[in-house]
């Protein structure tokens, strides 16, 4: 599910991201965007961001993962985070900056980013 390879204005590969985790994946993977486009994260960083998903009124994540801060503007909206239930992303992500290639794999399971040398 979601799956999402990013390409540049002229149709050249940018990046890649995508994750298991069932009806979640769609939060993985967009918080994991925003992090590395809009916040310019480097990919580890965005891709170890604590979780929140959210499944109509209900609030989930990995709280002891967010700031005191956080949690308590989330508050003042309304939103009371729950701890969740298996938030594990399983992401693995790569994006193209500056001609160089930022690749990583999701701490909470298994699994490395290799790159192969360009010809």
């Amino acid at each position: 599910m979601v799956p999402t390879i990013l390409l540049t204005p002229d149709g050249k590969f940018a990046g890649a991201i995508g994750s298991a985790g069932g009806n979640a994946i769609i939060a993985y993977v967009a918080k994991s965007l925003v992090a590395a486009i809009e916040w310019n994260m480097p990919m580890s960083q965005a891709l170890a961001a604590p979780n929140l998903v959210a499944r109509g009124a209900n609030f989930q994540g990995e709280v002891t993962k967010f700031s005191p801060e956080i949690l308590n503007g989330l508050r003042q909206r309304g939103i009371d985070l729950k701890p969740g239930q298996g938030e594990d992303s399983g992401l693995t992500g790569v994006i193209i900056r500056d001609g160089r290639i930022d690749g990583a794999a999701d701490p909470r399971r298994e699994g490395v980013v290799l790159s192969l040398p360009q010809p």
